[in-house]
């Protein structure tokens, strides 16, 4: 599969570790034509977009953790039991 492909399979299902493999299968940006490098700069835009997605995601999730652990730690139904 060529990185083109790679980007637009990566962007369809909203991938961001897809993203980051097919931006990895990039070859020399030297060899691009004036067509392809405009064609990875869309890529790009729309792989960065969902990369910045996918760590916001990630960190929300983290912060709920984090309320999560400090709920059952300050919680005296939780068992007593610091996480």
């Amino acid at each position: 599969m060529n990185w083109a492909t790679q980007f637009k399979v990566a962007i369809a299902g909203r991938d961001a570790e897809k993203v980051m493999q097919a931006f990895e299968a990039l070859p020399p940006l030297e060899r691009l034509s004036k067509e392809e490098a405009q064609e990875l700069y869309d890529y790009l835009e729309q792989g960065i977009a969902i990369v910045e997605e996918a760590r916001k995601h990630g960190s929300d999730e983290i912060v709920k953790f984090k309320k999560v652990r400090q709920f059952l730690k300050t919680n005296p139904y939780g068992g007593g039991n610091p996480v």
